[in-house]
Order: C-alpha cells, then sequence, then structure tokens
C-alpha cells in the first residue's frame, strides 16, 4: 500500500490485529490468519464497522482455476466499495464483474502545495458524484 492509502485509512479506522480480536469482525478470520493479520476497524454512530482492506488480504489461489477466491469473496460481496487509486487512474463499477455492489467510493490522492488532500468521487452502475 501506498504511504497516501495509508494515511486515508488511519483517518477512516484504527488498524487491528486480526488474530484473537473481540471486536467486530465482520466476515474475516479472527484465528488463523486466513484473511491476513491486520485489517482496519472503527465505530460510528454506534455501529461497529470492519473494512475488508484487499492489499492486506493475502493472495491465495484455488488449484481449480488460479482465481482468488478469497480476497474476491471478501472484497466482491460488499454492498459498498471504497476504491482507492492513484491520480489518473481510471474505475468503472463495470471493472468489477459481481452485481452485489450497489455504491462505489472512488478516492484519489492529490499534493495542494506540499499537503496532501483526497479527492472523493461517489458513484454506482448509473450516476456518478464528485466531492
Amino acid at each position: 500500500m501506498s504511504p497516501e492509502m495509508t494515511k486515508f485509512l488511519d483517518l477512516l479506522a484504527e488498524r487491528v490485529r486480526l488474530k484473537g480480536l473481540t471486536k467486530y469482525r465482520g466476515d474475516l478470520d479472527i484465528k488463523e490468519d486466513s484473511h491476513g493479520e491486520y485489517s482496519y476497524h472503527t465505530v460510528h454512530e454506534n455501529h461497529e464497522i470492519m473494512f475488508n482492506i484487499a492489499p492486506l488480504i493475502p493472495i491465495t489461489t484455488t488449484k481449480l482455476n488460479g482465481q482468488c477466491v478469497k480476497r474476491k469473496g471478501l472484497i466482491g460481496n460488499a454492498f459498498v466499495c471504497i476504491v482507492f487509486q492513484d491520480v489518473g487512474a481510471v474505475f468503472s463499477p463495470d471493472f468489477i464483474p459481481g452485481r452485489v455492489t450497489q455504491i462505489y467510493i472512488i478516492v484519489q490522492p492529490i499534493i495542494i502545495e506540499r499537503e496532501l488532500y483526497y479527492k472523493v468521487i461517489s458513484s454506482n452502475r448509473k450516476k456518478k458524484t464528485t466531492y
């Protein structure tokens, strides 16, 4: 993960060790590290949120088809997906074949006068809004 992505995640939530976690875990494994060692957790308006961070989920492939089933299942079955991307990168919801995700929040780091800011774009399969 880039330093900009790490700083963004630190704004959203607290980095937590998954093994032995006693807080809300989402669908993440807290016994065997099969979903990685760390993730990010926060509480917002009395609701616990566990983020599934793709770069922190190990790349494990199935023997049959070579796909990253664990990563794909955790990320592809989320209703909201935050896509962090480098400046100038292109994202379209059509890149993701599943139909579970309803909202995409695209985040791009931008530097203005040596200060780090984030451009945020909210998108679904029909409408795009920039903030």
